[in-house]
């Protein structure tokens, strides 16, 4: 069989929680339509062949996967489409399910997101890219259960009618996942910040997504930004990093709301409910910042889409 895996990028929002000793590691996100990761796999006579952007490491969760198998034949992989890796858009897990999945589907072999998850070394602290794959939307990681390392997570549908401005710096990340880890393993928040953030997200924020209220939505995000930044402003150089800070002030200044940083960056972004103010954002941005690519992007409220009985020939269209 030939699959595809379509999956989308997601916006890392903010830890809610860090090294708390109940349900650590909880935190906001969004799942957003662009850019996608894209893999087809189907079977090959033997031995595992991986095409396209990023395919060492395609490769090497193939592996981990296809030899858990424990089938004669083997599998091709082609990485159609793989975003940046550590500007801010969740693309290692991103890849990493999609390549998972596309080995088991095209085997026929049932998926269950979260085993498949930590199999391949992903969920280490945020689930939102595991959630975003799984079915899309805005995430509210709950945080991790400490003896299996599960989260509990809850989907809600965004406003598709909402654009979302996206930035981001391909040819530069600001922190890969070693030094992350290094610095994530000593970081945590003073007394009364983490339930303070909590109120935030619950009583403002989320209410404002069920009733589409941008202005609510987009007032509670930039607190959270706010806050959370300034705890990682010694790691990042400041509440965002420097980098893309000035992109963050020319979307603020042109109106957009809920402003910030996804993750460590350079992704940045900003909401609005005007489809012309966001093409206007995105024009100037593109003038001004031209080595940052710029995009309108929608919420996915989907997650990732798996097309079995995919045409390989059709990968030359693509």
């Amino acid at each position: 069989m030939t699959v595809r895996v379509s999956a989308p990028s997601r916006l890392h929002l903010g830890f809610t929680r860090m090294n708390e000793e109940v349900r650590p590691w909880a935190g906001i996100g969004l799942a957003v339509s662009e850019p996608r990761t894209v893999v087809v796999g189907s079977h090959e006579r033997t031995g595992i062949i991986c095409t396209g952007g990023r395919r060492e490491e395609a490769r090497s969760y193939a592996e981990t996967v296809f030899n858990s198998l424990e089938v004669n034949d083997g599998i091709r992989l082609d990485v159609l489409q793989a975003p940046p890796k550590h500007v801010g858009l969740g693309s290692t897990t991103q890849l990493a399910l999609s390549v998972g999945t596309a080995v088991l589907s095209a085997y026929g072999k049932a998926i269950e997101v979260k085993r498949l998850a930590l199999s391949l070394g992903r969920g280490r602290r945020s689930w939102i890219g595991i959630g975003s794959f799984e079915g899309g939307g805005f995430i509210l990681d709950m945080g991790a259960d400490r003896e299996t390392g599960y989260h509990e997570y809850r989907r809600f549908t965004f406003p598709v009618d909402w654009c979302i401005v996206l930035a981001y710096r391909e040819d530069r990340g600001n922190v890969d996942e070693r030094t992350e880890n290094v610095i994530l393993d000593r970081l945590t928040y003073d007394p009364g910040i983490a339930d303070r953030l909590e109120r935030i997200v619950t009583e403002r924020m989320i209410p404002g997504i069920l009733e589409k209220d941008i202005s609510s939505f987009g007032v509670s995000l930039s607190e959270v930004q706010r806050i959370v930044g300034s705890v990682f402003s010694p790691y990042q150089g400041g509440v965002i990093t420097p980098q893309s800070s000035s992109v963050c002030h020319a979307m603020e200044r042109r109106g957009l709301v809920g402003v910030g940083q996804s993750s460590w960056g350079s992704a940045v972004y900003g909401f609005t409910d005007d489809s012309e103010l966001a093409e206007s954002v995105k024009d100037v941005i593109s003038r001004f910042f031209p080595e940052f690519r710029v995009s309108v992007v929608r919420a996915d409220n989907r997650g990732a889409v798996i097309e079995e009985g995919f045409e390989r020939d059709r990968c030359e269209q693509l």
